[in-house]
Parts: C-alpha cells; structure tokens; sequence
C-alpha cells in the first residue's frame, strides 16, 4: 500500500448550483489528506451563476480545478476530459451527492488493500446493491444517518467483492486506469459505461469491491429524462454483446449474503426487528428431541415483537398454532436476514433453503450422535453422505448453536471449527406439554402401568440408548430385592428402531418379568407417567439434549443416569449416577433411589429448582443474541467459506440422491404448493387479526361475578 494515499476528485456538472454547491461542500469539508484535488467540470450547465459558482470554489481553495465544456458532452466525455488531467487514482462523483467524513480515506485503503482492486464503491442510502438499510432500493436521505449505517457495519468485514461497482461514486485504481484505460466512448452520453470499465478490468484479473465503512449520501436527480429508457437499452445491448456474462453474473450475485451483508445488517440494527426464517421441514408428528426443540423455539420466537417469523414447512402440522408466514418453497427467501435450520442438515435437498438464499445461515447441532453413530443409517454410503453435508454445512453457516458445551467441544474436535464460532444455548422444555398440572390420578394411564410402583424410560431403542443394560439392571433388581413390598416395576415408553442392538422387538418373546413396554403415549399419559414415576430412568451413554431428563427434573421426578457425554451438564448434581457402568452396577442406583425416600425428596427439589433454568423466553432470547450476532458481527471466516463452497454446496444439493425416509428424522413429506401458501397465510393473518380484536373487546367489558370470560 503506497505510503499516503490520494486521489482527484472529478465532478461533472450540467445543472443545479444549488445541489452542487452542497455537493463540493461536502467534499472539500470531508476529504481530509486524501484529496489530491478536486476537478469540476462545467459540462455546458445552462445555468449564468454556474460558472461564477465553480470559480468561486477555486479561488477559495487550492485543491480546486475547473474545466469548461461549452457543451454538454454527456457524461462519459465530462469524465474522460478530467480522467486525462488526474494524477494517479481517481474517483468520479456525481454532483447529486453529499460525501461524509473519511469516505475518501476510507475508499483509498479498500482500493489498495491489495494490488488485485480495481475500484471500490461506498455504501449509500439510494445506489441499487450498495444501498442500505433496503438494498437495491431508494430510501429518502432524510430517514437514513449515516453515522448510525456505518457503526451498525462496524463489525462487517471492511470490503466485500462485487460483481461491479455503482457509477454514481466510484474510486479507480490510478494504475489499473492507466491498464484497462478510460471510459468508452461509445456508451456516451452515459449510462452502463462504469459496469463496461469494470468488466474491462475483471477481465484482465482485477476485482470491484463495496466498501462497508464509507457512506455517500445520493440523492438520485434523474438524467436523460427524455432519453433514458432508450440510452438504457441501447447501452444494455452493447453491455451484453461485448461481455454476455454481465448480467447472469450481478443477477446471480445479487441473491447471495455477500450482495445484502450491509443491507442486512443496517437494516436489524435501524429498525430493531430481525426477520427470521426457521426450517421446520424436518419435524415429524410424533415430536421427538429434535422436533420438540424446533417447535418449542418456534412458538416463542412468534411472541417476541423484535422477530420477524416466517416458517418454512413441508405440512400445515408442522406450524400447528404458532402465529408465523408460512413457505413452502426451498429456495429463494431473500427477504429474512436469518434462515435457522434448528436440526442438523440430514437430507443434502435441505441445503438449499440455506445456501441459495441472502440470508445468514444459522444451524443448530443438538448432539453429535448421528456423526458417531453408524447404526443410525442403513448403509454406510448414507452415513458419509450425512457426515459431507454437515461438512459442508457448518463450514460455510454464520453462526453455529450447540446445545451443551460437551456437543460445542465435539463440533469443534470433529469439523474443526472454531470454538468461538460455536454459541452453547440450553433448550428449554415444551411447555405446551408440562404447562398444565394434573393430578396424576384424574389422567388416564391405568392401562399403561400396573398396580404399584414403576420406575419409568423414555427413549428410542438405538444402541447407544443402552436399554438392553437397563432391562438386565431391572432383572438384578427383582432378583436381589429385599425391602418390603415388591420392587417398582419398569415402564419403557418408545418407538422400536428393528436395527440390530434394538430390544423392542424381542421384548415379549423374553417375557421379562415386570417390564412393560409401550410404543407411545399421549400428551396427557406422559405427563401423568412422569408425575407418577419413581423416577426416570435414562441409562443413554451418548446425548446431546437429553429431552425426557430435562422434562422429568420440570415435574420434580427424580432421574438416574449415566454420566455421559452431555447428562452432567443437563442435570448436575439434580442426578442419581451409578458408580459404574455395568448392569449391576445400575441395578444398585435403582435400589438406592426405590428405598430412600429422603433421596428422592432432596433430588426432586433439586430438580425443580435446576429446571427454573431453562425456560423458552430464555432460549429463545439467547437464539435471537445469536441471530443479531451473526448479522452485526458474521465471522469473516464463515464468509470466506460461504463464498468458496456456495457452488459446490448447491451442486451437491442438486446431484447427491435425496435421503427421502432412509435416514434419520427424514420426512418426505409432500410439500403444500406455493400457490396454495398465499391463501392459507391469509387466512391465518385473519384468523389472528380477529382473535386479538376479540380479545380486546373482551377486555373492555366488565368482570361479572360467576362468569367466565372466553
């Protein structure tokens, strides 16, 4: 980088004294050292004050030039002119336009951050792909500050690459201008002729570049009113013949988080609000771990007045009763600054929501099973296509959420992330499911559990669950049981996986004695089953959200696990853990915990007190802290890597066969039609628009005693 950095100024002029007068004001106030000199050229400005005007700056100071067309020469010729006068590098201005401070310095240091730039552009409040808080929309200069822009961009990277730059303000490498040359002529009297410079320079390997942390206001005066549609076109077709890459390339880049990284970020930091979509095209209807998670954080995000929601589903279910818009489609959502994929990505399809999309890529992991796990997929082909597309992935996601420290270290150890990158946010439970509390003998689980006590599970029967080491430990106890009355039962509450190490299936066959198991229960059974248990057991040797110790510690039940992977750090010392590992050595914790009642009191209260932790206004708060951080400050490694494996990532979304229902959590459900999604988001709008009128009516009118209100 040269060691003082400065450049000539040049302003075409044609019209208005009054705007360009504010206009070289502003540039002569806010330019500092970086300003060689400014060239004003008088391009025929029918105006008498105008040249009166401009000489008038000359005199003032020094670093003021004016050249005089006694025509007007258009755009390109008023350019050109002075670009033959510059000294070095160079930056063409339009008179519309008012500069603030250190724009200029700023421009100079993104131009030569590396000899590979070509030209750099500021942000601006009305510049298409420059402009923020709306991008490639004008907003009045009076509504945006700049100062408040550029510190809501503080946290951006300080240049990001663009397809070209706007001609409105443009900073030209002085050497590459001597390269590539000046503007062409032949794109005269103006329009497209800076996208025509900087293809010339793109195509002998020099970049365009946004610069984030400098802000010119543009107050957007029209020029060729009456020939500006014909000049565009013309223009557009000379473009396109003499560079046919041009316009797929802006258009296409136009959809990526590169183009609206700024847009997005002044836009969350403005207004306050955060526009959020959040993938729930993995829940399934039974409502596992996962889809708990997903549901839960849905519904809380609906109540909160800074978010935004939009809901992408593939059934209506999957949105039951949560207040949000609603897509079905797989691609596009270029109007959220945040898409959240709460699960990890199973199907390679899934990525595109991601990926093809502007917004920030946020993923959750809740636990690293499936990545260990080979048991979990039929083949070993599907579980390195799994493991390659969260690979994939995380890489390039802005923002990764983990559920416990223990899964943040695995990601981490496994993909070799950064730890920073990683945010540890505890679920809550589903408060939908534990917010009403019955008494366990008005629900309806007699048929469920017999007569007496009954230690309960809540789990799949995959291998690692260790169910078969939890029946065995039952057997132990039954066998060695010596207290009064017989020894509590054990209830296994969960669907059958038929892989090899399942138990399920065979578990009549074994006829074990006092083990009754049940493939599923209903909202109101498991609450009651959980309230009614000795305690839970959860003997799994690997997880990451524990979901049903979780819900038993909310309900006061005491639990016994393993000290495995994340349970410590889901439970603390609100846990029974055995002294080992074995069947045996299990079989003495059930023991203690069925004959110690003072244990299973003092654990209950713990348990009660610990699960105060965690509700969904706190997850829910800490998410949207991730969300904002991901927009206001994305890692530029994150970026970087977005950028290198875009393509490749939606290649393999398109090439790599879908999972359909081979793999875990995979629905293949049928998506709802896109054209259907505008009625049905309308309806709901209604819906909600008159349940929140009524409410209000309601409250107007006067309590009467020995009358419910609705």
């Amino acid at each position: 980088m040269p060691d003082r950095l400065q450049a000539d100024v040049i302003m075409p002029i044609h019209s208005n004294p009054s705007m360009t007068s504010n206009c070289v004001e502003s540039v002569l106030a806010n330019s500092g050292s970086a300003l060689h000199s400014l060239i004003l050229v008088n391009n025929g400005a029918p105006e008498p004050e105008m040249p009166e005007t401009l000489a008038g700056f000359a005199r003032r100071d020094s670093r003021v030039r004016v050249l005089t067309c006694k025509v007007n020469v258009g755009f390109v010729g008023a350019c050109n002119l002075a670009l033959a006068e510059r000294n070095g590098d160079a930056l063409l201005l339009n008179n519309d336009t008012i500069v603030t401070p250190g724009w200029l310095q700023e421009l100079a240091e993104v131009v030569h951050s590396d000899p590979r730039t070509s030209c750099a552009s500021p942000l601006s409040n009305n510049a298409t792909m420059f402009s923020v808080p709306a991008f490639a929309a004008e907003t009045p200069a009076d509504k945006v500050d700049a100062g408040d822009v550029l510190a809501a961009c503080a946290g951006l990277p300080r240049w990001t690459e663009m397809s070209t730059c706007h001609g409105f303000c443009i900073y030209m490498n002085g050497k590459v201008l001597d390269l590539v040359g000046h503007l062409d002529p032949v794109f005269a009297p103006g329009y497209n002729e800076e996208n025509d410079w900087v293809m010339r320079a793109k195509a002998m390997g020099f970049a365009a570049k946004r610069a984030n942390r400098s802000f010119v206001y543009h107050l957007g005066t029209r020029s060729f009113r009456k020939k500006k549609i014909e000049l565009e076109e013309r223009n557009s077709r000379i473009l396109s013949k003499r560079h046919p890459y041009y316009f797929p390339l802006v258009q296409g880049f136009g959809n990526t988080l590169d183009a609206r990284l700024a847009a997005h970020t002044a836009r969350v930091e403005l207004s306050g609000k955060m526009r959020v979509a959040l993938d729930l095209r993995h829940v399934s209807t039974e409502r596992r771990g996962q889809s708990q998670y997903a549901v839960g954080l849905a519904r809380a995000l609906s109540g909160m007045s800074e978010v935004e929601l939009t809901l992408v589903v593939r059934q209506l279910v999957q949105a039951d009763g949560i207040h949000a818009r609603l897509v079905s489609t797989d691609s596009g959502l270029h109007d959220v600054e945040v898409i959240h994929r709460p699960a990890p990505v199973v199907d390679p399809a899934d990525l595109r929501l991601l990926f093809a999309s502007s917004a920030h890529a946020v993923i959750t992991h809740l636990d690293m099973v499936a990545h260990r796990v080979q048991a979990l997929f039929p083949t070993q082909k599907d579980a390195d296509r799994y493991r390659s597309t969260n690979a994939m992935a995380l890489q390039a996601a802005q923002a990764i959420i983990a559920s416990s420290t223990d899964t943040c270290r695995e990601i981490v150890e496994e993909y070799k992330l950064p730890p920073e990158e990683i945010v540890v946010v505890p679920p809550a439970i589903a408060d939908e499911i534990w917010g009403e509390d019955h008494r366990a003998d008005e629900l309806p689980i007699t048929d469920l559990v017999p007569p007496g006590r009954f230690f309960l599970s809540v789990a799949t029967d995959h291998p690692h669950k260790n169910l078969r080491n939890l029946i065995e430990a039952h057997a132990i106890l039954r066998r060695c049981w010596s207290s009064p009355g017989d020894p509590p039962s054990l209830v296994l509450i969960g669907a059958p996986t038929r892989i090899w190490g399942g138990v399920y299936d065979g578990l009549d066959a074994a006829a074990s004695v006092g083990v009754i198991h049940h493939v599923s229960a209903t909202r109101d059974q498991l609450q009651a089953l959980y309230r009614s248990a000795e305690a839970l057991v959860f003997p799994s040797v690997y997880e990451g959200l524990g979901l049903p110790v979780r819900e038993a510690l909310s309900v006061g039940t005491p639990v016994v696990a393993m000290p495995f992977s994340a349970i410590p750090e889901i439970g603390g010392d609100c846990i029974l853990y055995p002294n080992g590992f074995s069947a045996s050595d299990l079989a003495q914790a059930l023991e203690r915990l069925a004959t110690d009642s003072a244990l299973r009191g003092e654990l209950c209260e713990r348990g009660l007190r610990w699960a105060e932790r965690f509700t969904w206004e706190k997850t829910a708060r800490a998410t949207l802290d991730v969300y904002r951080s991901a927009v206001l400050r994305p890692p530029s490694r994150s970026l970087e890597m977005r950028r290198v494996l875009r393509e490749a990532i939606l290649n393999w979304a398109v090439t790599c066969p879908s999972a359909g229902e081979s793999l875990p959590y995979a629905q293949g459900l049928p998506t709802v039609p896109p054209e259907e999604m505008g009625i049905i988001n309308a309806c709901r709008a209604l819906n909600i628009a008159v349940h929140r009128r009524l409410r209000r009516e309601l409250d107007r009118i006067p309590a009467v005693v020995g009358r419910k209100r609705a």
